[in-house]
This record gives structure tokens, sequence and C-alpha cells, in this order.
């Protein structure tokens, strides 16, 4: 158990912490750097196309992080909710109370922030003339706004355009909030985050009680289902842990190479879009499956993802690197990271950049990513300790139950080992 501990998790945190700093990078590169950030189309340096489409571009790659998230999402909870004994209404209301709580204080926080926000926003932009940084925190503020996009927009029904909903309901345009009105731009992923955390659970659910052929077909079936959607990346990320003890156990040489092979695709592929293979095999996905993902440039961030994860667990080299005690700290601040590098890269980034543009573009931009960063890292550290933590604990006391289920944990590890 130890052994799977270490390999299950470990190299998780690391990988979810440079994945949360990818996000942030891209942001603030965003604000000043669009094109280099492939966000509009006013450069302030030749470099910048350039630096878009080469492999340095991997350091700012959000979207296939975001997505990377998600499949780690998949194979964590996977293990969790199988070997949970909660009710399912149990499992919910924590996994509910989980995310809900450190995404409202953090959506709080940046509408608190707003005094701050409204002038070192549109200083930046006058500067950088942004136009991703001119549509972010369009909110109009008002108390309706707000709280709809607390209780509502930021978790249960999403965005108009990156909406799980609105694949559902296409013709409830009303009920989905423009993107631009998000109080924390980050916030349309933990959408997905929440609603794919319901389809592992039933998964789990149905794992436990299934035997493993019908289980199978039925695995297949919802990935079909799926197709290109974020919610397939919550299924492969099922699968995997599932297939954990082949894929950590395989050796030799020609394990190497494919690890290698798969990083190193799966990077391509993310930093070079439009790749006609790539595109065509999107095409034939979508032409044989129900949901479909948001773009294709979505499509090859999310297959980038799987790629490089499945790499990192075939190589333990990888594993072992970033395992590494300062990756292992930075991915347990990885959640508090995410939710809080918005408001403050829009705050004191933003205010940073402004006031130093006028003796060096390229100096201001540096000390932004640099202060707004070591910020976020310090505000992190503290939004853990007193929101993240807590929450988790009130999750866990909100679902305690005194019973045991009739599929107790003993047994559902023993299944899970024989997979």
């Amino acid at each position: 158990m130890a052994l799977e501990k270490k390999e299950s998790y470990d190299f998780l945190d690391g990988l979810r912490g440079l994945a949360a700093l990818q996000v942030v990078f891209l942001h603030y590169f965003s604000c000043f750097l669009p094109v280099a950030a492939d966000a509009g189309s006013v450069s302030h340096f030749g470099w910048e196309t350039g630096f878009s489409h080469s492999i340095l571009s991997y350091a700012i790659d959000g979207y296939s992080a975001v997505y990377l998230f998600f499949v780690m999402s998949g194979f964590v909870l996977a293990q969790s909710f199988i070997k949970s004994e909660l009710s399912v209404w149990r499992a919910i209301a924590k996994r509910f109370v989980r995310l809900f709580v450190p995404v409202a204080v953090a959506a709080l926080i940046a509408a608190a922030l707003f005094p701050l926000i409204y002038p070192a926003r549109a200083a930046a932009h006058a500067i950088s003339a942004s136009q991703w940084l001119a549509g972010v925190y369009q909110n109009p503020m008002s108390l309706r706004s707000v709280m709809k996009d607390v209780l509502l927009s930021s978790m249960l029904v999403g965005y108009n355009g990156v909406s799980l909903m609105q694949m559902a309901f296409p013709d409830a345009a009303k009920m989905f909030s423009p993107q631009g009105f998000a109080l924390n731009a980050p916030m349309w992923t933990l959408h997905g985050e929440f609603w794919g955390s319901m389809l592992v659970l039933f998964l789990a659910v149905t794992y436990r009680r299934l035997p493993p052929v019908a289980f199978g077909m039925l695995l297949a079936v919802t990935l079909y289902w799926t197709g290109t959607s974020q919610l397939s990346l919550f299924v492969i990320g099922f699968g995997m842990y599932l297939g954990r003890h082949r894929l950590l156990g395989l050796r030799g040489k020609l394990r190497v190479a494919a690890a290698i092979a798969l990083i190193g695709a799966g990077v391509y592929i993310c930093v070079h879009r439009g790749l006609p293979r790539v595109l065509a095999l999107d095409v034939w996905l979508v032409n044989h499956s129900n949901l479909r993902a948001y773009s294709d440039a979505h499509f090859e961030s999310s297959l980038g993802a799987v790629m490089v994860l499945l790499g990192v667990m075939l190589l333990p080299l990888a594993r072992r690197l970033l395992s590494a005690s300062p990756l292992h700290t930075l991915g347990r601040l990885s959640f508090s990271v995410y939710l809080l590098h918005f408001p403050i890269m829009l705050s004191l980034g933003c205010a940073v950049f402004a006031l130093l543009a006028p003796h060096g573009y390229l100096m201001a931009v540096g000390v932004s990513i640099i202060t707004g960063t070591t910020a976020t890292l310090f505000c992190a550290n503290g939004f853990e300790r007193f929101v993240d933590a807590p929450t988790i604990q009130l999750a866990r006391k909100l679902a305690a139950t005194r019973g045991r289920g009739k599929i107790t944990a003993a047994s559902c590890a023993q299944k899970a080992a024989g997979n």
C-alpha cells in the first residue's frame, strides 16, 4: 500500500503544481504579451510569434494544464469513490462542499478587490492593448450578477460557450452568463470539475456492483457518449486508475522509449495547433460520438494532456522528479494558486506593470510576473490553511456516516487490485 500511495499521489501532486504555474504564466502573458500567448494580435516584440509556436510556449500552455487536471482528477477520485463507504448522496454533498466553498470565497475576494482591479486593469490595458485583458472581469457588479456568478455560473451552470449544460439546453441562452462576466475567469473549469466528479462517482458505484465484463462495456459506452468533451478526460482518468498497476509496473527499454515518445508527442501537439492528422482524428471522433470539445484547440489540448500523463506514468525518472518535496508542496497549494492568481494578477500584477512599463516594457512584464506569482504563492499558503483545508474537514464531517455500506472498503480495494 505504501508503494501505491507514493506512485499514485506524490508525482501527481508535483505535476499538478507545475500545471498550476502553467496557467498562471499563460494569464500574465495574455495580459502583457498577447501574441506570445495566442491571445491577441498586438505584438510588442518581434520574437512573440516565434515563441508562440516553439517548444518554449509549453511553459505557458495553461489550456493543456487544465485538461491535465481533469485526467488526474478522474484518476484520484476513482480511488476515493471506489473505496468510499458513503452513500451516493453523501458523496455528492461531500464533493460539492469541498469544491464550492473555496470557489465561492475566491469569487467574493475577486469582487471585493473591484476598487483595485478596475483602475489597474484599465491602466495595464492602455499600455499592452491586449484584447484578452479587455474582455475579462466585465461583470456589471450588481448584487444579482455577483450572486449569480458565485452561486450558479462559477460551478453549477457554467458560462456561455464553455458549459456542459449548454450542450443539453442549447436554447436556454439566458441561463448562461458571458464568460467575460466571470469574477474569476479560471472558474469556468470548476464547472467541468464538478460534473466530471459526478461522472466518476457514477462509474465508481457501477464498478462496485457490476461484473468486470459488464463494467468494461459500460466504460466503453460512457467514453463513446462523452466523445471529445472534457468529461471524457475523467473517464480516461478512471480507466488509468483501474490499469495503474500495469502502467506503473511495466519494465524494459521499450517502456522508456514509449514514455519519452508519448511525452514528446503530447507536448508537440499542445504547442503546434492545427496538425492535419490530429484534426482528422477530431473530426472522426465528433462524427462517432455524442458530446464534443468546445473547439479543435480544446481537443488538441486534451489529447496532448492525456499523452503527457501516460508518458509520465510510464517513466520512473519523471515520477521521481515530480515527487520531490518542493513540487509536492507546490501541488498541495495548486488549487489555492489556481483560485487566487487571477484577482492578484488583475490588481497587483497590472498595477506593477503599469507603473514600470514607461521604464522598460519587458522589464515591467518580468517584475509583474515575479511580484504577482510570489504574492500568489504567499496568499495561497494562507488560503490553503484557513479556507481549503478547513473546507476539506467540513466536507468530511458533513458526509460522516456511522454505518457501513454493504460493500466495504476492503472488498473494493481487493477488486481494484485485481485490475
